[in-house]
């Protein structure tokens, strides 16, 4: 609170200054000093204000932000045989978790490899070449089936 000191007898008469809320009630209340209204929000003296009243202010235990200390735990889901099944990389923070199709630049490294060579695993590759030919054929059959189709 910035309050202004009236008292004549008072030895900072005439001088503004900012004291603590319940001071400056008190001494109020007692007619020593007068409050101070702020400056009008958005002017020059308004940003003064603000400004000398930051650099006064003293820091809050509570207004300290506390660093995320919790390590990022990674995983590798492997590809479960389907059509449309591919090797997932899944990252948790805290309690979410992230998927992601490709390692991250965040990515540790044995994650990175191990993520490499289950795209390469040859019986991978072969199991992903037979569906995509069992997943040809059917749609071959059905595009079959649907030319010899009568309509009415």
């Amino acid at each position: 609170m910035k309050v202004r000191f009236t008292n004549p007898n008072h030895k900072k008469f005439g001088s503004e200054e900012h004291v603590d809320n319940n001071t400056g009630r008190t001494l109020i209340a007692l007619g020593e000093a007068e409050a101070v209204p702020m400056p009008k929000r958005g002017t020059n003296e308004f940003l003064a204000e603000m400004k000398e009243r930051s650099a006064r202010a003293i820091p809050n235990s509570a207004d300290v932000v506390v660093p995320f200390i919790t390590e990022p735990k990674w995983q590798i889901v492997a590809s479960d045989g389907t059509a449309f099944s591919c090797v997932k990389i899944r990252k948790f923070i805290g309690h979410g978790s992230t998927t992601f199709s490709v390692p991250p630049p965040d990515a540790p490294p044995d994650i990175v490899r191990e993520y490499a060579r289950l795209c390469e695993l040859p019986a991978m590759k072969r199991q992903q070449a037979v569906l995509a030919a069992e997943e040809k054929a059917r749609i071959e059959a059905y595009q079959q089936k649907e030319k010899t189709f009568k309509r009415w």
